[in-house]
């Protein structure tokens, strides 16, 4: 099979719930430790311990630290939020929190 990280994860409540530390999803967010989603390029079986190998990376403008950054700090600039806006291989989801984050700060 084939994977391709598509985006950053989010951490949820649940984690703090199952640990018991409402701080935690916070804490994995600044040590850029969320994990993250794979888009699946075509099916197959993973098993534990098996072997996994970097093929390509088809993005490597876009830093994953770059995108966390984008989704939890919003500290980012205009040419960042249209490059996220305008790159097809991204998760429909981010380019419209890009396109939204864009209209905030300059209007329609």
């Amino acid at each position: 099979g084939r994977l391709q990280v598509c985006q950053p994860r989010q951490p949820c409540f649940k984690l703090a719930l199952r640990f018991e530390n409402n701080r935690l999803p916070k804490a994995m967010v600044r040590n850029g430790r969320s994990g993250w989603y794979y888009r699946v390029l075509s099916p197959g079986t993973l098993r534990a311990g098996d072997a996994v190998q970097l093929l390509e990376r088809p993005l490597p403008d876009f830093p994953f630290n770059e995108l966390l950054d984008f989704l939890y700090t919003r500290g980012l600039d205009d040419d960042f939020l249209e490059r996220v806006a305008s790159t097809d291989l991204l998760p429909s989801n981010l380019r419209r929190h890009a396109q939204r984050e864009r209209k905030a700060r300059h209007g329609p």
